[in-house]
Formats: C-alpha cells, sequence, structure tokens
C-alpha cells in the first residue's frame, strides 16, 4: 500500500490554496494523489543543487506545482510544497545594489525559491 506524507510547511500551503481555490483546487489535487498512486513519476524532475529526489506535477486548473519525492522501497510519498506557478523568479533572492535581482540565472533562482520554500 502506498502511503502519502504531507509535510508541515506544505500542508500550511495547501491550506492556503484550498481557501482561495475551493473545490476546484480540492478536486485536483485529490486526482493528482490518485494519478501519483497508479504511476509514481508521472511527475517531471525538480533541477536543485541539494537535492536529485524532487519531482512536480502541475495542477492546470489552479496552476500551482505539487513537488514531492518517493521511495520506491518504501512505497512512500512525501508532499514537499504546493507552490504557484504565478510567482516571480525574484522570490528568496537578494536585490544587488542596482534594484536588480543578484545571481547567476535561472536554475540558481529555482534552487533559491526552493530553498527558501523548504528552508534547506
Amino acid at each position: 500500500m502506498i502511503c502519502i506524507d504531507v509535510r508541515g510547511r506544505a500542508a500550511a500551503q495547501i491550506r492556503e490554496v484550498e481557501t482561495y481555490w475551493g473545490s476546484t483546487f480540492r478536486r485536483e489535487y485529490d486526482a493528482v494523489l490518485c494519478r501519483l498512486q497508479a504511476t509514481p513519476r508521472a511527475g517531471w524532475p525538480y533541477v536543485h543543487p541539494r537535492r536529485d529526489d524532487l519531482l512536480h506535477i502541475l495542477l492546470r486548473a489552479c496552476q500551482h506545482y505539487v513537488y514531492y519525492t518517493y521511495d520506491a522501497k518504501t512505497q512512500r510519498f512525501v508532499i514537499e510544497a504546493v507552490w504557484s506557478n504565478a510567482r516571480g523568479s525574484h522570490l528568496g533572492r537578494r536585490r544587488d545594489d542596482r534594484g536588480g535581482i543578484a545571481g547567476r540565472g535561472r536554475r540558481d533562482d529555482r534552487a533559491a525559491r526552493w530553498s527558501v520554500l523548504v528552508g534547506l
């Protein structure tokens, strides 16, 4: 039997998104969980410099990604985060002296955003 755990921060994010989107989010989120139970690797790999096991799948109607890990040995999912697709690429980044975003590029931005998201 497949087990699904939700991290504390992800649970708070789910409550926040569900408050805004209501039953639209809940239906789509439940459908994604059913799909993942049938096909655990249905999500796309998420590039992160410190974690190579992250996957994400898009909830199309509300434009949020579900970030998760899956351990095939224990048949266990861990929902790491639920995050909007619409957020800016500067989240979690410091500003440089000219008011721009400090950093080298998009991959670094994604890693920084994820680090802020899960507290890495």
